[in-house]
């Protein structure tokens, strides 16, 4: 085991980064302060130069985030379009993002790598849109960060049931508003009027929360971590890690704009429900791996909608390293117990999620026998990630 040092900053927000693009390809005077390199902010940046210079097929990657913005994005404008992407991202479901396009009057057709739109601009049919939200928000953000510039008002029904990751819906409603979108919101649904136009030049983006989340939690374990120019407050929801480790009595602190984590021992678990952080899973699982005591992680039902079986990934996982452990509530229960040290050696498939590679790398850095089977994967998130930590994967 190597002890951590890491001093620095992080890269933008992916989240933020996304969002402001988009927005950015309908107001190009908009600056973004803060960037990132990751290979799926690369593939967004492409997929919206392409689209702005012309192109009618458009390449996506392997990122539904960006099938998803892109998708509704190219539909505001007139033409026949076709998205392409991974084979293994349209073995996931599409019918939700679907249904929008038709209702706001596109034809669609899906094959197994590629999505075909042909719009009219939208027309939105009946008294509204109605959004599946019951499996993720991503539909409702996609819909809303293109709605910049309306020919017409636009409703958005709200339904009865509950929806899943509503702290990601909240990211995109501060976003939108801090650009000048006005959107009304009642218990029926959203209005947002017609011919909105940003009111600011500039957007700063904040560290992503996530890559913090992970350097944070191999601080915890071997060494040390300040992350400079780290925000005191955030609408990103993984920002709910800082109070997270502090319950679990860790060492962590601000001191100035920069904010500290140190190793810490011993570290009690909790009962934690990821409805509305289900980005947190994998690495909090991983954590708690570490701790002899049983620890619970439910409510993540949506992760099975994402780019991997993550809870089953997370299983998979904490069993290579010799703890009992079941699946529970939509997540998972650690029974009491340790690692194995002297484990077996594996390869661990990380079912091509970066999450999920970095969950693994705290077991790694603490010298356990496991290589992931790609560990380039980390790319798609945080090129830099394995030397920020301090591990040759």
């Amino acid at each position: 085991m190597s002890e951590l040092h890491f001093v620095g900053k992080v890269c933008g927000s992916k989240d933020q980064l996304n969002r402001a693009l988009i927005v950015q390809s309908f107001f190009p005077h908009l600056s973004i302060e803060g960037d990132s390199q990751c290979e799926d902010i690369l593939s967004m940046k492409k997929a919206l130069k392409d689209f702005q210079n012309g192109a009618k097929e458009i390449e996506c990657g392997d990122s539904r985030t960006i099938l998803n913005y892109l998708a509704l994005r190219v539909s505001r404008q007139k033409g026949q379009y076709i998205l392409k992407a991974s084979n293994r991202l349209f073995k996931l479901r599409q019918n939700d993002l679907l249904k929008i396009l038709m209702q706001l009057g596109c034809e669609v057709e899906i094959g197994e790598s590629y999505l075909k739109i042909i719009s009219y601009g939208w027309k939105p049919q009946g008294d509204g849109l109605h959004v599946n939200q019951k499996q993720s928000s991503e539909f409702l953000s996609a819909l809303l960060l293109s709605a910049w510039e309306l020919p017409q008002p636009l409703f958005i029904h709200r339904h009865s049931e509950a929806l899943v990751s509503q702290s990601y819906l909240n990211l995109t409603l501060s976003f939108l508003g801090a650009l000048g979108m006005t959107i009304k919101h009642s218990k029926d649904g959203y209005f947002i009027d017609k011919g909105q136009s940003i009111s600011v030049a500039n957007f700063k983006l904040e560290p992503d929360m996530s890559v913090c989340y992970a350097l944070a939690c191999h601080a915890l374990l071997r060494g040390s971590a300040r992350i400079q120019e780290f925000p005191h407050h955030s609408v990103q929801p993984d920002f709910a890690f800082v109070n997270l480790l502090k319950l679990m009595g860790a060492e962590i602190y601000y001191k100035e704009n920069t904010l500290v984590v140190k190793k810490t021992a011993p570290l009690m678990p909790m009962a934690i429900e990821f409805n509305e952080i289900p980005d947190m899973f994998p690495m909090t699982a991983a954590l708690f791996g570490f701790f002899p005591y049983e620890s619970k992680l439910y409510g993540s039902a949506q992760l099975s909608f994402k780019e991997s079986h993550c809870v089953e990934n997370c299983i998979s996982l904490l069993q290579a390293v010799g703890r009992n452990v079941h699946p529970w509530k939509d997540g998972l229960l650690i029974e009491k117990g340790e690692p194995d040290f002297n484990m077996t050696p594996v390869v661990y498939d990380e079912g091509h999620d970066p999450r999920m590679a970095m969950a693994a790398s705290l077991y790694m850095a603490m010298g356990y026998p496991i290589t992931i089977n790609d560990p380039n994967v980390v790319n798609k998130t945080y090129p830099e990630f394995w030397s920020s930590i301090g591990v040759r994967p």
